[in-house]
């Protein structure tokens, strides 16, 4: 396994100093990933050999930004010896986010020929490698949407389900709205944008402070309370952007 650069430099430009170090080198699959030994940060993955302090027990490593708050932190054991260099190497398993317009789309994983429920969007499945199969997402109504996943340790996928009719045939089996539907759907509208931007921010701000939190206790209990709070965020948001729609939609229906 390569030493950084940086490292080298350093252990012969300052043999004293490295003498009183103990160093780490690191393969992960995820070079973006956050490097804690026993709570202190030492930088990003991709720098792969870094300094710690000799009798450190514990490495961590951590998904950077919004990441982390559905990717679970690696944990390993280590000995770290005065003047010695460990190799570890720590892969992460892939995360697939998959969301879906409009919500609540039902997931499947195929593969195989075999078809297994994953969930309502927005889902999140983990596998431990690129997997061959795919994701399919279906909605009454709508056609249903192939998804191939991608071999990123984080992936999101974002679905624009087409409905079965188009305009034309809707019009045609008599479901034009009148104008009193309409009134009621621009006063939904409103009501979806303020309550979803308030929502949003409310459980934005909550979520952040738990995760700051999270950042500097690293405990686990916060992981599932700052997921949920994400999740309701993001309902709250595409309620406001359905919001916003409809009113454009209105908009340009009375030009």
């Amino acid at each position: 396994m390569r030493i950084s650069s940086l490292a080298v430099v350093l252990l012969f430009a300052a043999p004293g100093w490295a003498q009183d170090q103990a160093f780490l080198a690191l393969e992960t699959n995820y070079p973006d990933a956050i490097v804690y030994v026993d709570s202190v940060r030492l930088g990003p993955a991709h720098w792969r050999t870094f300094a710690a302090a000799p009798g450190s027990r514990t490495l961590r490593l951590l998904a950077p930004g919004e990441a982390a708050w559905s990717i679970a932190p690696l944990t390993q054991h280590v000995n770290l010896v005065r003047g010695d260099t460990i190799h570890v190497s720590l892969a992460f398993p892939l995360y697939h986010q998959i969301a879906s317009r409009p919500l609540g789309a039902t997931v499947y994983w195929r593969q195989d020929g075999e078809k297994a429920q994953l969930g309502r969007t927005p889902v999140i499945h983990r596998t431990h490698d690129a997997a061959e199969g795919l994701f399919i997402v279906e909605q009454f109504g709508y056609r249903a949407q192939e998804v191939v996943p991608r071999a990123e340790v984080w992936n999101r996928y974002e679905v624009l389900l087409q409905p079965l009719y188009s305009g034309d045939m809707l019009q045609a089996k008599g479901l034009q709205t009148t104008r009193k539907r309409r009134r009621w759907i621009e006063a939904s509208a409103a009501v979806l944008i303020v309550a979803g931007g308030v929502l949003t921010v409310h459980h934005k701000f909550k979520a952040d402070r738990l995760n700051d939190n999270y950042q500097a206790t690293g405990d686990p209990a916060l992981r599932p309370r700052i997921a949920r709070l994400d999740d309701r965020a993001a309902v709250a948001l595409i309620g406001m952007q359905v919001g916003l729609v409809a009113f454009g939609v209105r908009f340009y229906l009375k030009k």
